[in-house]
């Protein structure tokens, strides 16, 4: 199999991760009497937190053991997560949509263009 340059999706990955910090505390700004912007109940958390954690995993297993199970667990981890983020866009203050929009298109090609198909 070939080995992948993974450091680009990590990034836009790292891109998405930030903008779910700046939701969380947007969430727990509202908590405490701010505007709300949407989405503040936070019932989103617990499948974000999943599909991270699933994510983790699967990078795990693919670094230690290039195989092509492992490659297409990695890459449907890394889309279940983007698709997670487009789940709640609309949460995201209208500022920082566009951004996350381009880091989820870059971080899908990125995740693409691993090639899982040698053993």
């Amino acid at each position: 199999m070939n080995k992948q340059n993974n450091s680009g999706v990590k990034k836009s990955i790292f891109k998405c991760g930030v903008g779910i910090a700046i939701l969380v505390l947007f969430a727990n700004c509202s908590k405490a009497g701010l505007p709300i912007i949407g989405c503040a109940d936070g019932s989103w958390v617990n499948e974000w937190t999943a599909a991270q954690e699933t994510l983790s995993k699967a990078s795990q297993a693919y670094g230690s053991d290039r195989t092509v199970e492992n490659c297409t667990n990695y890459k449907n981890a890394i889309n279940n997560y983007l698709d997670v983020y487009e789940d709640f866009q609309s949460c995201f203050p209208a500022a920082t949509r566009s951004g996350l929009e381009e880091s989820i298109k870059a971080s899908r090609k990125e995740a693409d263009e691993i090639d899982c198909s040698e053993g």
